[in-house]
């Protein structure tokens, strides 16, 4: 392989570039301006990789560049996405299949009263898939527990008024006095 495969970390820290020395004591990355790149700590690919994802996950614009500048790994040193809380998640469902978030990050498809245990997914989609692809589906499905459609909501009729009178006269601004 030709040309240095090694690379270092810019830091993007009050509107200027900063490159990466080392940790500190504290936990805070000692950095060098972009005069002084000759100070900044020159790294394998992979250690540049997990240093950057470490910075990044404690809130520091960081980026893995070559020594030309060029920037690389964006995907992979963006910091894990924070998981959403099970409060905030809300049930899903295919067909008539119930899909509900656990306490954990997972999600689960349960079979109450059956001997069936719950199939687990990372997300809805996951959940479903497996449940489609067990060899025994066709016993499950009908075990599964059951989504229930909440009710209709029902229009008021000051809701219906309001819709014919934008249809008459469009989303034009009424003044008082205009016949509506």
């Amino acid at each position: 392989m030709s040309g240095d495969t090694r690379v270092r970390i810019k830091i993007k820290w009050q509107n200027q570039d900063w490159f990466f020395v080392r940790m500190e004591d504290d936990k805070r990355p000692l950095i060098a301006p972009y005069e002084e790149i000759n100070k900044a700590l020159l790294m394998s690919r992979e250690a540049a990789v997990a240093r950057c994802q470490l910075l990044r996950t404690a809130g520091w614009r960081a980026s893995v560049v070559t020594p030309s500048g060029v920037v690389l790994f964006e995907d992979s040193t963006a910091p894990p996405a924070a998981q959403t809380p099970a409060v905030e998640r809300v049930p899903h469902h295919a067909g008539d299949v119930l899909i509900v978030p656990g306490a954990d990050r997972f999600w689960y498809i349960r079979f109450p009263g059956s001997p069936f245990e719950s199939i687990r997914g990372e997300n809805p989609d996951e959940c479903y898939r497996k449940l489609m692809e067990h060899p025994r589906s066709a016993e499950m499905m009908p075990l599964a527990e059951k989504f229930i459609p909440p009710p209709e909501r029902i229009v008021t009729p000051a809701e219906v008024q309001e819709a014919l009178r934008r249809e008459r006269i469009g989303n034009r601004r009424v003044r008082p006095g205009d016949q509506g």
